[in-house]
């Protein structure tokens, strides 16, 4: 054979060896976060498990599907010592239980691969974790997703490890997830039984006309801007996540998630009304994002109509986020924070896709349940709007937002 064809041969066959992509799959390496005792203690939970990966006739797997999931339902088992788990396949596809907790993980991605002299390592499981009462849900869901990717140095070990690195940081993640959704839904029903302490007042019990307008003295209080200085999304949330916090509200027996955010230094907040609606006054818990919770101070005014509320947290010194003056046009660029799905001030984007009726818009931001009562934010940095809801059955992004001026007793 001519020495240069052989040497071009062997070239090509190098390149393509390099650059061609190889998908293995190892069994996961030893590893088991720390214990969670006191977590889901003596509870019932359903776990379920399933296999959404695909894979080529190439795939090398050296851990088959029922061995991963195995692993996992152990790794369950010795996290949550105290809980009895009952495993089924069949539960990934069904109601959740009554009066339990279900657990159902998918997992999307557990492999390595070998691409252009680089190895990558990937885990990804989908976590949907439900407590199901008097056949209603309380559910969270998350995607926990991580890769770790390394030069080809010591071949398939290089690979393993890679693979390992994934794994164990979507582990931490996933039980982490589990914690927040457990002690989230603990601290709910907590709420929920204290109702037979309270007085039985509503939010609103007197005003046939579910509305109480906020005075003029506490309107001239809310700082309001018309700044000339765009800014990116990162530096919006960086400046303006400190404002948004959750809300807990209870009726007494069941629980409810929203978002509320402040518009003054000394804790004037405002949320939406149905995220209060024939609640008991005293359950609720504002949790704001550095850990701390509180109680409403005061209903300082409401409407049922413009579904807004507006209340006073004690305290001076809280983060707010100024209310514009700007005027709004269709096609504007528009930010939301909020907490989705219990998702801690989430930060999505989008445009002012329409206005309805002078004081709703309609907006192409992501937003979810849990997301009613957030800041709409403009691309200054300011509010000018309170995230509402949207029509679930589309899949379009048909959310609506209420125009921030209907605090300011404006008529439309």
């Amino acid at each position: 054979m001519n020495q240069k064809y052989f040497i071009f041969v062997l070239s090509l066959f190098l390149c393509l060896s390099i650059s061609a992509q190889k998908q293995y799959v190892w069994a996961p390496k030893e590893y088991t976060p720390s214990k969670r005792p006191n977590v889901m203690a003596k509870d019932t939970v359903y776990l379920s498990i399933s296999d959404n990966r695909s894979f080529t006739k190439k795939t090398k797997v050296k851990c088959t599907s029922e061995e991963l999931k195995n692993v996992l339902i152990e790794l369950y088992r010795r996290v949550y010592p105290n809980a009895y788990f009952i495993y089924d396949d069949a539960f990934y596809t069904e109601e959740c239980k009554n009066n339990s907790i279900n657990i159902k993980v998918g997992i999307q991605k557990y492999s390595a691969t070998f691409s252009w002299g680089t190895w990558t390592g990937w885990t990804t499981f989908d976590v949907y974790f439900c407590k199901r009462i008097n056949n209603t849900n309380i559910d969270y869901t998350k995607s926990v997703s991580y890769y770790s990717s390394e030069a080809n140095l010591l071949g398939y070990i290089t690979g393993s490890a890679c693979l390992k690195n994934a794994y164990k940081a979507a582990i931490d993640d996933m039980f982490d997830f589990i914690d927040f959704g457990f002690s989230t839904i603990k601290n709910q029903l907590e709420l929920a039984k204290r109702s037979t302490q309270q007085s039985g007042i509503t939010i609103n019990p007197i005003n046939p006309n579910n509305e109480k307008l906020v005075e003029p003295g506490v309107l001239a209080k809310i700082v309001k801007s018309n700044s000339k200085v765009k800014l990116d999304p990162k530096d919006i949330y960086k400046r303006r996540t400190n404002a948004v916090f959750m809300i807990f509200t209870s009726d007494g027996e069941q629980a409810a998630q929203g978002s509320g955010f402040f518009i003054s230094k000394d804790g004037i907040a405002i949320s939406n009304y149905h995220v209060f609606k024939d609640t008991y006054k005293g359950l609720e818990v504002i949790k704001t994002v550095d850990g701390n919770k509180y109680k409403i101070k005061e209903v300082l005014g409401y409407s049922e109509k413009y579904d807004y509320i507006v209340f006073q947290i004690d305290g001076d010194s809280f983060d707010y986020i100024p209310v514009s003056t700007h005027g709004i046009e269709i096609g504007d660029e528009v930010y939301a924070i909020g907490s989705p799905m219990g998702f801690e001030n989430t930060i999505s984007s989008g445009l002012i896709s329409q206005k309805h009726r002078d004081f709703l818009y309609q907006i192409s931001v992501p937003i979810d349940h849990g997301s009613s009562g957030g800041a709409l934010i403009n691309k200054y940095g300011e509010a000018i709007g309170i995230t509402t809801g949207g029509i679930d059955v589309s899949t379009a992004n048909l959310n609506f937002a209420l125009d921030i001026k209907v605090i300011f007793n404006e008529k439309f």
